[in-house]
Formats: structure tokens, C-alpha cells, sequence
């Protein structure tokens, strides 16, 4: 899956869900793209891939932990 592969960066919600975010130009503009991967126990219990809003970007970014960052940035926890 492409968003799993090479993302700009991970963050992780406070019950421990993965959001891969990768951004894709098509002729229409950027595409925010986000796949999902929930596990509990190292086991995969769901995975999903979807085009963001900008809500819903802001909630990634401002809300959840980052855990890495395509730049190099160290991880940092969500206020």
C-alpha cells in the first residue's frame, strides 16, 4: 500500500491507532491520503485507506502523538 510505504509522517490517537499520512497530486490537486492500521496484542485487528479533509488533518497533527516524520523530526507527544 503506498501511504504505508515511504509516509511523510505517523502519528498515533490516544488508543493506539497508526495514521500513515502520504500526500498524491492528481490533475485535481493534492490528495491527502491516510491509511489506518489498528492492532492490539501485535495483532492486526483492522486496516483502512481513505482521502482526509482538512479537519480531519488538523486533528492528526494537532491531537495525536507524532511517532515519525519523513524531515527527520524527533517524536513528540500531543498536548
Amino acid at each position: 500500500m503506498p501511504t504505508l510505504q515511504n509516509p511523510l509522517f505517523v502519528t498515533r490517537d490516544d488508543r493506539g491507532s497508526y495514521y500513515f499520512y502520504k500526500p498524491f497530486k492528481d490533475d485535481s490537486g493534492l490528495v491527502h491520503l491516510v491509511s489506518v492500521e489498528v492492532d492490539k496484542n501485535n495483532k492486526l485487528l483492522y486496516k483502512t485507506s481513505y482521502e482526509a479533509d482538512d479537519d480531519r488533518m488538523e486533528k492528526m497533527i494537532k491531537k495525536y502523538d507524532l511517532i515519525y516524520f519523513a524531515g527527520g523530526i524527533q517524536p513528540i507527544k500531543a498536548e
